[in-house]
């Protein structure tokens, strides 16, 4: 059995990989004990292909117990990345399994290790832990206390919420920040008042209006509101996106109330904010203001959200014109002004979701649009508005050259039927079996 041994490390150090994988597949059908010590040396070979074959035996093992410690002992003082990156993904597959093992090597190891277990813990999210992390929020290196904070906050106990907190009031920033992000990914809502309180010292300000947002309780509105009227542009904007972020997580009434707040403090000043918001490379951030303009029906973005309906914001850019449109739709109408084909259809669906008759007239002139897909879609958005009075437009299109156009005007119709009174509806469906040969293209029970 020595002799296969012997024959597999020095094929391990081959610098062939093909030699080098050939070896770990003879490992195959060997006690553990034959197995672990190769497997870990494999760990930190060159080559990808190694290292990951080196792990699933690893993660085949019977004895994990004995393979989570003689990793742990193998990585102290091991400079190799790839060879430590590796030992972690084996810890956080074995999950559990690995957490005693762990903790134990965690009150004997030294600090550059000990980090990594903190952080494989933190992965892992198992509650057996948290006291050993908690106790660790007080060790004399920097760099552990903030691994085990960042660990904390991955595994999302709430016990660990008082300690946590009690940071909150040290004067060391990494500490802090790092327990502001715990505290956000934990959620409870203990944190609420003391975060609110870390807003006034100005180095915590954006992490901790960030952290308020994504929390989601509605206490934060008067707080988020009031740095979105003061302060810096970096400030101002880390507000915009923390009252983004609380608005996505509330009720339909909520979420009224909120949009009801920011149009009692928007101003101008919020309006040029919003302006810089919507071009800036912060995907999140360009969203936020493209829904507050619909917020407070800003109808002086129609003119920079009617082109976002081609980029990746189209949804958010939609819903603020129609926000917009059921309080201003003159800016709507306007804006259709030399507009591609794509927008234009775009605009038809947008006056058909925001309805009244004061889309009518736009709708109408839509209908006769030289491109077929903007026909359709004012036909449909016609249907939606439901005025009568534009049955005597839709009639025509029953003609139209594109059948797609002609069955957008018959549903169209058809949503109007209860509108009408009877003699006019049996004209019209007359109409609709005459122009489709006989073959009513829906039922309709007339």
């Amino acid at each position: 059995m020595r002799s296969v041994q012997e024959d597999i490390a020095k094929r391990l150090t081959s610098p062939d990989v093909e030699v080098r994988l050939s070896a770990l597949n003879a490992l195959a059908g060997l006690p553990d004990a034959s197995v672990i010590d190769p497997a870990i040396t494999a760990l930190g070979d060159s080559d990808w292909r190694v290292r990951k074959m080196a792990a699933a035996i690893l993660l085949e093992g019977v004895d994990r117990n004995r393979i989570v410690h003689q990793l742990i002992d193998r990585l102290s003082g091991e400079k190799n990345i790839g060879m430590r990156n590796a030992a972690v993904e084996v810890f956080i597959q074995f999950g559990k399994t690995s957490v005693d093992p762990l903790l134990f090597s965690l009150r004997r190891t030294d600090d550059e290790v000990k980090k990594l277990i903190i952080d494989t813990l933190g992965e892992i999210k198992e509650r057996k832990a948290v006291p050993p992390l908690v106790a660790l929020l007080s060790d004399r290196n920097e760099n552990i206390a903030a691994s085990a904070v960042e660990a904390l906050g991955k595994i999302g106990d709430p016990v660990s919420v008082p300690p946590l907190l009690e940071i909150l009031t040290r004067e060391n920033p990494l500490l802090v920040f790092s327990a502001v992000k715990a505290l956000e990914q934990i959620g409870d809502s203990r944190a609420v008042e003391p975060l609110i309180g870390l807003l006034a010292k100005n180095p915590y300000r954006r992490a901790g209006l960030e952290a308020l947002g994504a929390m989601g309780d509605m206490r934060v509105l008067e707080a988020l509101t009031a740095a979105l009227q003061s302060g810096s542009k970096s400030i101002r904007c880390s507000a915009l996106k923390a009252i983004a972020a609380l608005e996505s997580r509330q009720s339909t009434t909520d979420r009224a109330v909120i949009h009801r707040r920011v149009k009692e403090v928007y101003q101008d000043s919020t309006c040029a904010l919003l302006d810089d918001a919507v071009q800036d490379a912060d995907s999140f951030l360009r969203r936020a203001a493209i829904r507050m303009y619909g917020w407070v029906a800003e109808a002086r973005s129609v003119s920079i959200l009617i082109p976002l309906i081609n980029s990746e914001c189209r949804e958010e850019a939609l819903s603020a014109l129609v926000s917009i449109g059921k309080e201003h739709i003159e800016p709507l109408i306007a804006g259709l002004s030399g507009q591609d084909d794509v927008v234009r259809e775009v605009m038809a669906t947008v006056f058909g979701r925001i309805g009244g008759r004061r889309v009518v007239p736009a709708l109408l002139e839509l209908l006769q649009d030289r491109s077929g897909h903007v026909r359709q879609s004012a036909a449909a958005a016609l249907g939606e508005v439901g005025d009568p009075g534009t049955i005597g437009a839709l009639l025509p299109v029953l003609t139209d050259v594109y059948p797609n156009v002609q069955e957008s005007a018959v549903k169209a119709l058809l949503q109007m039927k209860e509108a009408l009174p009877g003699r006019h509806s049996s004209i019209i469906y007359a109409t609709i079996l005459r122009r489709f040969a006989a073959t009513p293209l829906f039922f309709w029970d007339g």
